[in-house]
């Protein structure tokens, strides 16, 4: 996950902790796009050509929560348009700044089933977002070529010292028991460091198998804007949410073609 997004989960806890969130609506995070029309064997207004729009705003964690949509949402959602025959493509809307790794092996499933196109277009896509859009898009295009950004490649542990002194009582059957956080504690990261690798160079692995043009200078944690993740092979396009709207479409097309 970017660093900064850590301190909101203080305004989070906060909010929960003063009943604040007790009424908040479950957020909408999908809608869909298309060509009005009229069906003809009723008279009735129609869309035609439809495209869902997936919205991946914020945190992205494992499960649904009161302040967050999760993976399992998201994925059930993708999943019913899949199975829907007048729905073309999809859009993945990024903007976020990371999230849980055990999201990863769902979207890996996902992917081996969405038989439609995928174009993902970011506002913002760091970390475990970019991760969902380069293994799961077939054309990444930025939302501008100002504020939007891609990239911190990577993985990460991040937590505060607690004020007080923190006692850790393990049997001797448990001694490796919370190790990691025991010596990073103390000043020592090299456990928790070993333990991050695998999940680093898989997340490289993987970008790299799904965009091969991708630079090695931005696979070890850096955020680019637009014109820089183009130039870096992190993206492929900037525009707009109907020019996603018309590549879907497009993608949509040739595919039947080669079918």
């Amino acid at each position: 996950m970017e660093t900064p997004a850590v301190s909101g989960y203080k305004e989070i806890i906060a909010g929960l902790r003063s009943g604040s969130f007790q009424r908040e609506e479950a957020q909408t995070f999908y809608k869909m796009l298309g060509e009005a029309s009229v069906n003809p064997s009723n008279n009735q207004p129609e869309l035609k050509n439809k495209v869902a729009v997936v919205s991946f705003d914020g945190e992205l964690t494992k499960y649904t929560a009161m302040c967050n949509v999760g993976a399992d949402s998201l994925i059930s959602k993708i999943m019913e348009y899949n199975q829907d025959p007048s729905v073309k493509a999809f859009i993945f809307k990024m903007d976020g700044p990371g999230g849980n790794a055990a999201v990863i092996p769902m979207f890996h499933d996902l992917k081996g089933k969405i038989n439609k196109p995928v174009i993902a277009f970011v506002e913002k896509a760091c970390s475990l977002h970019y991760y969902v859009a380069a293994i799961c898009a077939d054309h990444i295009m930025m939302a501008n070529d100002f504020t939007a950004e891609v990239g911190s490649i990577g993985a990460m542990i991040m937590f505060e010292k607690p004020d007080k002194e923190l006692i850790m009582i393990r049997p001797p059957q448990s001694h490796d028991k919370n190790q990691e956080l025991k010596e990073a504690l103390e000043g020592n990261t090299e456990l928790l460091e070993k333990r991050l690798i695998p999940l680093a160079e898989r997340f490289m692995a993987d970008v790299k198998a799904s965009r091969p043009q991708v630079k090695d200078e931005v696979l070890h944690g850096k955020v680019v804007y637009a014109k820089d993740a183009i130039k870096m092979g992190l993206a492929d396009s900037i525009g707009n949410i109907e020019m996603a709207y018309k590549l879907a479409i497009a993608r949509a097309e040739l595919n039947n073609k080669t079918k």
